[in-house]
């Protein structure tokens, strides 16, 4: 497997950060769409935080900081960079607990209803004389965040948004009435003075994963009578549908999706415990729960980066994992054709859980004193694929560590693998609402079918343009082991 590290130098940083060594922590690291940046929080050594942007495009990474007049940040707001290199971030305002009515009205709400936070949006950029900051409006909701526009992708034909690359979606939700909530779309244009609304639906939602290049099936998780359920966005109808409904009384959210592939990688309770596992967006194959996949020492099994549009089957599409734990942060690449997970050793300091899959291979951001702000870059699911043909049981990874090499892992090539394998071949078959799993090393549960339907849109698609695939549910069904 290829590797290479590119980390901009010592002496470069000074130009773009107070001093070497000077970032003490980031969080919220974001890649653009395209991954030509990248954005975060940092904080300074004076205990502040600011907003990061990581120029990607050149032989090596270039920081800037984007410190604004107001003052140090305050985590827990959005920030999103964009593929032209601004970056937007939605702060939440000190003055909490207000009412509507005032200068910070949503529109279309009557007054009187309570809301409980004020987010302003702005987008930023670097200039001659610091950061130049345009202000994008507010929002009166009791929860924000920000979802970005997806990466066009071959004969998708332009999509909904022909906005240019400054934009995204700002999703949020707010009490309408005494119990009654509903979530508004909103979208952010650096040519708009204030957001848009384009869509609103009842009940409280989170998340946003795309499900089409094109902008128009937005996937949300709905939070309803102590369950979550993923819901499907038309934001051409402005109507949902369901799409996880694994069993009645199961916690179903889409994590990952890959609109080339169909590849759905989900989170349910539905097999006994909280497992992570994939389904084929319009297909009759049933959701299944690989055995790798579960949580190791404790810690779950979190995907980061899915390698886009380029695997011709669900089956063949890669997947980044990681986990923490007692024994550090473990990285790992997943097939469901390959039913194993290949260790990937991360850099030190990689930021953990942050990473952007292109065309060169998989991109881990990484930050160490000698080195404050670097990219380790390991091949593609093709390396790892030819690296993992080896003996039933071993696979392979790098070490990604700025030196050269690889480092050859045996069996299962994770980390607990080989406790996961005598558990697996210790489990017995699991019963409808069992918590036990089935079957041999690389066994997989079968928990839900698909319903009926080939998902296809009946609108005819523009010339050039591939049909619209329309997400179907994931009905309930018995509990089997399958392989």
């Amino acid at each position: 497997m290829t590797q290479l590290t590119i980390c901009d130098a010592p002496e470069e940083t000074v130009a773009t950060t107070p001093v070497p060594g000077a970032v003490m922590a980031r969080v919220g690291f974001t890649f653009s769409a395209d991954g030509s940046y990248a954005a975060c929080l940092a904080r300074g050594r004076d205990g502040g935080w600011f907003p990061e942007r990581w120029a990607l495009r050149g032989p090596r990474p270039h920081t800037v900081s984007l410190r604004g007049r107001g003052g140090p940040e305050r985590p827990g707001g959005g920030l999103l960079a964009l593929p032209d290199g601004r970056v937007l971030i939605c702060r939440r305002d000190r003055d909490d607990g207000r009412r509507d009515g005032g200068r910070g009205r949503t529109p279309g709400r009557g007054a009187g209803v309570r809301r409980v936070g004020l987010f302003r949006l702005a987008m930023l950029c670097p200039s001659g004389e610091g950061t130049l900051e345009l202000p994008l409006g507010e929002l009166e909701l009791d929860q924000v965040w920000l979802v970005p526009l997806p990466a066009p992708g071959p004969g998708t034909g332009p999509g909904r948004w022909r906005i240019g690359p400054s934009a995204a979606l700002a999703v949020g939700c707010a009490p309408v009435a005494e119990g009654a909530v509903v979530t508004s779309v909103w979208l952010v244009n650096a040519r708009d003075p204030r957001p848009r609304r384009i869509a609103e639906l009842p009940g409280r939602h989170v998340g946003g994963v795309w499900l089409d290049r094109a902008g128009r099936m937005l996937a949300l998780d709905r939070v309803a009578r102590g369950r979550v359920k993923t819901v499907v966005l038309d934001l051409d109808t402005g109507r949902s549908s369901p799409l996880l409904q694994i069993a009645q009384n199961s916690n179903d959210r889409l994590v990952l999706a890959d609109p080339g592939s169909g590849l759905l990688v989900v989170r349910s309770d539905a097999p006994g415990s909280d497992r992570l596992g994939w389904g084929v967006l319009g297909s009759d194959r049933p959701v299944r729960f690989p055995e790798c996949l579960r949580p190791v020492d404790g810690a779950p099994v979190t995907p980061f980066a899915m390698w886009p549009g380029a695997a011709p089957t669900p089956q063949e599409c890669a997947v980044a994992v990681w986990a923490g734990g007692p024994a550090g942060v473990r990285c790992a690449v997943w097939r469901p054709a390959q039913r194993r997970l290949v260790a990937l050793e991360p850099p030190d300091g990689w930021l953990a859980g942050a990473g952007h899959w292109s065309a060169d291979g998989l991109r881990l951001p990484f930050s160490t004193p000698r080195c404050p702000t670097g990219v380790v870059t390991v091949g593609g699911p093709a390396a790892v694929r030819r690296r993992a043909g080896g003996p039933t049981g071993a696979t392979t990874g790098t070490r990604g560590h700025g030196g050269p090499g690889a480092v050859e892992r045996q069996a299962g090539g994770y980390p607990g693998a080989a406790e996961h394998a005598g558990a697996e071949r210790a489990a017995g078959p699991a019963g409808p609402g069992g918590t036990g799993a089935a079957g041999p090393a690389g066994a997989e549960q079968v928990v839900a079918d698909v319903g009926a339907g080939d998902g296809a849109d009946p609108r005819p698609a523009p010339r050039g343009v591939p049909p619209l695939r329309r997400p179907v549910p994931l009905q309930q069904a018995p509990l089997t082991a399958g392989g």
